[in-house]
């Protein structure tokens, strides 16, 4: 999770550029020099399987690029609603590309039935003086997969 160690670097410089002494106040009465803009991560998405496979079995492995704060997969039934929660990201395999994949796997899938993937994600709190940066909880829509 090379990337995640760049991204906590870079957001470091930025703190102590855009929020070093006095300056101007934000909202939450802390110092700052100005908004420092912060380009976000890419958000994760569906490498395997493809978004849109069909004929799938009822436990399937979904493979994710996505350096997670922390977060979960969930499957969607289309129709019913109901929700299957996968199990814990882990890293894939070290042979995947890309190197930030994880994987989770969604079990006791129905049969014939379309799903929704999302990863439900948790970004720390948004902080002052810091413009474009996700927080707290967030949402992904992946794409649908439907099972044989």
């Amino acid at each position: 999770m090379r990337m995640g160690r760049q991204a906590v670097a870079i957001l470091a410089l930025a703190a102590l550029v855009g929020c070093a002494g006095g300056g101007a106040t934000n909202p939450n009465g802390s110092g700052c020099n100005g908004i420092v803009t912060v380009a976000l991560p890419a958000p994760p998405a569906m490498v395997s399987p493809a978004p849109g496979a069909t004929g799938l079995p009822s436990s399937v492995t979904i493979e994710v690029s996505y350096e997670p704060p922390s977060g979960t997969l969930r499957a969607v039934a289309n129709g019913t609603g109901a929700t299957i929660d996968g199990s814990a990201f882990t890293a894939a395999p070290a042979t995947t590309p890309p190197t930030s994949a994880v994987v989770s796997t969604l079990s006791a899938l129905a049969p014939h039935t379309a799903y929704t993937v999302y990863v439900d994600a948790v970004y720390p709190p948004a902080q002052p003086c810091f413009q474009g940066e996700r927080a707290g909880p967030t949402t992904f829509d992946l794409g649908a997969i439907s099972t044989q």
